[in-house]
């Protein structure tokens, strides 16, 4: 994702200082290539596979295939995910419905585990996800990002990931976690932190 910020930065620059003398079939591709987008869902769901690979722990007990040789790795190793869900007044019931149809989704990927914190401006609820199950929201009150990310640090969970679904308009910790975050926003957003990945669900 930096490289592709990076990029388009480029060429953004690029498209600023010919705007008057490039051909306009250059500016044409230019203007396409800077309002391209990868489907947020396929980000979300990179995000998880990255993630999954970075987790694989490494032993000398395995040969690895391609140099048939050790050290491999383990492939059985579960995936310790978290998925946050902002259940504040301004996230619609739709908006949380569509967030429990990608959390579906991710769940059914092999040996994955996922641990949901609902919150608002407090932690109101934390359990494993099961798919296809009827859930009310606890909540609905005001919007902070801190809470949840203070009640992992402080009952000293382990993640590989965190997923924060939200609409971003909250206060979020000023220090960066040590695992990787994904902010996955509503169409209508504001930015919740300058730290993390983040991608749009246009379809919200």
């Amino acid at each position: 994702r930096y490289f592709e910020n990076l990029i388009k930065g480029e060429l953004q620059e690029a498209h600023q200082k010919c705007a008057g003398n490039a051909p306009g079939e250059l500016k044409s591709l230019i203007r396409r290539i800077l309002q391209s987008e990868v489907p947020w869902n396929v980000v979300l769901r990179r995000f998880v596979a990255n993630t999954r690979n970075s987790t694989r722990k490494y032993t000398l007990k395995r040969f690895n295939r391609r140099l048939q040789c050790p050290p491999g790795y383990n492939r059985e190793r579960r995936l310790n995910l978290c998925t946050i869900i902002d259940t504040s007044g301004s996230i619609s019931n739709k908006q949380l419905s569509q967030f429990l149809t990608e959390m579906n989704v991710i769940s059914r990927y092999k040996n994955t585990e996922i641990t949901v914190i609902e919150a608002d401006a407090e932690v109101n609820g934390v359990y494993k996800f099961k798919t296809k199950f009827e859930h009310q929201f606890k909540g609905r009150g005001g919007t902070d990002f801190r809470p949840a990310f203070n009640y992992i640090k402080e009952k000293k969970l382990a993640f590989d990931g965190v997923v924060y679904f939200t609409d971003g308009y909250g206060p979020a910790p000023d220090e960066k976690p040590k695992f990787p975050v994904l902010w996955v926003y509503t169409k209508e957003h504001d930015k919740a932190a300058p730290w993390g990945h983040s991608v749009v669900m246009e379809n919200t």
